[in-house]
């Protein structure tokens, strides 16, 4: 069995896949199998996997035949998943080729259930935008808060924590580290870009005012009390808020 089970939802990537599976071929640590979960695409993005898994046998391509949204995608890459430890990895972005071999070293050294790194942003033409840092940890009340991690950067222990993402509309991977945290394990951050997130003109991130107010749906499942959640999700809008403000100013400088 693989120690590592790459998961990569896909809809209408067949521009950016090739890389996207490049990226995973690349790596230094060569235990891991790349689950790509095509949700309904009407591109090429089914065929450009398929040729890629009779060239690799570690690649698997998953096809439910209809669009089922990014949650349900992750969620059938976990049912589909050998491996001991989950990584995320959407079918637009990349990672660096030492990217698992650092980060099963770090989760190994802090016996983590739950990691992530930092990451590049670029846009569709590679060009850089600017980097996400990683803090040290993140407890549960602190992602709530508005730390947030990069999907594209986390890994998961499936030996210490059952991981599944809700359904919601938007933010389920929010929703989904913080079923983890809540059950106090922390999230252990590498403060190394060891990934690119492409900032894509049609990504459900782009959409800042609509997201920011789809996440609140998921601070209202939370188990606490609505005064804190109400409190904590402000700290996230003020944090969001400013991040955009940042983002826009180095896009700006490097023009």
């Amino acid at each position: 069995m693989p120690s590592v089970s790459i998961l990569t939802p896909a809809f209408n990537v067949g521009r950016f896949v090739d890389q996207t599976v490049a990226s995973a071929q690349a790596q230094t640590f060569a235990d891991w199998e790349l689950i790509v979960v095509d949700d309904g695409s009407t591109d090429d993005t089914g065929a450009r996997v398929e040729s890629a898994a009779r060239r690799d046998p570690r690649i698997r391509l998953v096809s439910p035949g209809r669009n089922q949204g990014i949650a349900a995608s992750r969620n059938l890459g976990i049912d589909a998943a050998r491996g001991r430890f989950l990584a995320f990895l959407d079918a637009d972005d990349l990672w660096d080729t030492d990217k698992l071999e650092r980060q099963l070293q770090f989760m190994n050294e802090r016996s983590a259930t739950l990691s992530f790194t930092g990451y590049r942003l670029t846009d569709e033409s590679g060009a850089r935008l600017g980097n996400v840092r990683a803090p040290p940890t993140l407890t549960y009340r602190q992602m709530l808060r508005g730390h947030r991690v990069g999907c594209l950067t986390v890994m998961v222990d499936r030996e210490k924590a059952k991981l599944r993402f809700p359904a919601f509309p938007k933010a389920s991977d929010l929703a989904g580290w913080l079923s983890v945290l809540r059950e106090g394990h922390l999230a252990h951050g590498l403060d190394a870009q060891l990934a690119t997130y492409r900032v894509v003109r049609d990504s459900i991130s782009r959409r800042k005012a609509r997201y920011v107010g789809r996440v609140w749906e998921v601070y209202r499942a939370q188990p606490l009390p609505k005064p804190t959640l109400a409190l904590y999700y402000a700290e996230y809008a003020v944090r969001g808020f400013l991040k955009h403000i940042a983002s826009g100013a180095v896009r700006v400088r490097a023009r």
